[in-house]
């Protein structure tokens, strides 16, 4: 088996984009999340049940919601952090290109 990796830029880029898709998403579904959204009296007024209820709900959507916007954001540094190692792939194949047009001219070849 040959030493070394082979990394294929176009595949690299077409997974950042699919995060990018996956980003996205999660940030269409936080919008929506505010329709889950209810007033502290949709539980009923039964004295400290209602009320009790709604806070138990209202924390679980807030945890959802900052779950999902996590989630985005995860997503967001996955593609950038894929698209970081594309161009240093990148940069690195040139540079090596020029070192070894360099290391052939010095040689005189």
């Amino acid at each position: 088996m040959a030493p070394g990796f082979k990394v294929d830029p176009p595949v690299l880029e077409s997974f950042a984009g699919t995060s990018d898709d996956r980003r996205a998403a999660y940030e269409a579904l936080r919008q929506k999340m505010t329709d889950i959204r209810v007033n502290r009296d949709a539980f009923g007024h039964i004295p400290f049940l209602g009320s009790s209820i709604y806070d138990s709900y209202d924390e679980h959507v807030e945890s959802c919601e900052e779950a999902v916007t996590s989630a985005a954001t995860a997503m967001a540094a996955v593609a950038a952090g894929i698209r970081a190692v594309v161009i240093a792939y990148l940069d690195g194949e040139a540079k090596i290109g020029e070192d070894l047009a360099a290391i052939n001219r010095a040689l005189g070849n």
